[in-house]
């Protein structure tokens, strides 16, 4: 998924491995480039096609998996749509929206999502 902030193009991706329950490994991350069509780099100045890619959301102790996004803005906010595997509900998939925030460097980041990562 590509949007358009500041000046950045902002290259959303869905890695590694899904459709695995609650034993899915899949997360987002995020490139940005000056030019839509790249190169995308992460926080990091790591190329996306040399395994590159800023990481925005992370397996907490219910949601495994949380990948296959879709950005959406309205009035003003930026919000993430994924889907999580819900371990409390047998490997459940399961819809979760997050608002999206960026920081002083324009980089995107799922508020509070960080630091319930249960990896």
């Amino acid at each position: 998924f590509i949007i358009y902030r500041d000046g950045y193009y902002y290259l959303f991706v869905s890695f590694d491995q899904c459709c695995r329950g609650s034993g899915s490994t899949y997360n987002v991350r995020v490139g940005r480039s000056e030019s839509i069509t790249g190169p995308y780099v992460d926080r990091e100045g790591v190329s996306m096609l040399e395994d590159g890619g800023t990481q925005i959301t992370f397996p907490t102790v219910q949601f495994r998996g949380p990948g296959h996004n879709a950005i959406f803005s309205e009035d003003g906010q930026d919000y993430i749509f994924y889907h999580a595997y819900d371990r409390l509900k047998g490997g459940t998939p399961t819809l979760r929206i997050h608002p999206l925030e960026w920081d002083e460097e324009g980089w995107v980041y799922v508020p509070g999502l960080e630091e319930q990562a249960d990896e």
